[in-house]
Formats: structure tokens, sequence, C-alpha cells
């Protein structure tokens, strides 16, 4: 069984809810983790005035989360990996800076409807 497989089979099937905008702080992000152990599937949303961004909390540069602990470094709707600190932009996961350069977090496809967000 490969790494990748137990990591899918606990990823959010489409209609599972993630909660409401305003529970993510404006330029901010929150992560939500399916499955146990170092096989869980980490989901960070980041938020950009009413627009909510989904993607796989793995920074393409070493398979880190981009965080640590329930924080994330954000500025100007960029988050930074806590690892190595590559900038990926909140619109298309794309990383403008850092070890990773040119590479992009894996999105997740989200839809909002009446302030909340669920996996589409």
């Amino acid at each position: 069984m490969s790494e990748g497989w137990r990591q899918q089979r606990f990823a959010p099937i489409s209609g599972t809810p993630l909660g409401s905008v305003a529970e993510i702080a404006d330029g901010g992000g929150r992560e939500f983790v399916f499955g146990d152990g170092k096989h869980a599937f980490r989901l960070v949303l980041l938020r950009d005035g009413e627009t909510v961004y989904g993607f796989v909390n793995s920074c393409p540069h070493f398979g880190t989360p981009l965080n640590a602990g329930p924080t994330f470094v954000t500025t100007q709707r960029r988050v930074i990996c806590v690892s190595h600190y590559a900038r990926f932009r909140f619109r298309d996961g794309y990383c403008e800076d850092g070890p990773c350069l040119g590479a992009s977090l894996e999105a997740i496809a989200l839809s909002v409807e009446d302030g909340r967000i669920q996996v589409a």
C-alpha cells in the first residue's frame, strides 16, 4: 500500500462541511485534519475577503505541513511554510519564493453558500 493511498482514504468527500467563512480570519488560514497519525489528510483553508481557497496542507518542497500548531503565518494574501519559508499565493497556491519556487500547493475544490464552506 502506498503512502499516497493511505492519505487519500482519509480525504474528505464532496459535501463535507467545513464551517463558516466567519470562522477564518480575513487574510488567515485554518486547518482541518481527517484521519489519524502520519497518514492523516490535512486540509488548509485560506481566506481573502469572502473568498476561501482550499489546499492540501503539504509543502511541495518537503511534504511537511505549512503550519506549526494551530496557526498559519500569512502576509499580503500569502501563506508561508514554517519549515523552509516558501511563500504561496492564496488564489492559486503558486510558490513565489523559497526552495520550491514555481511549484504549487494541491488545490481542493470548495463551495460556499450562505457563508458556509464545504468540499465541492
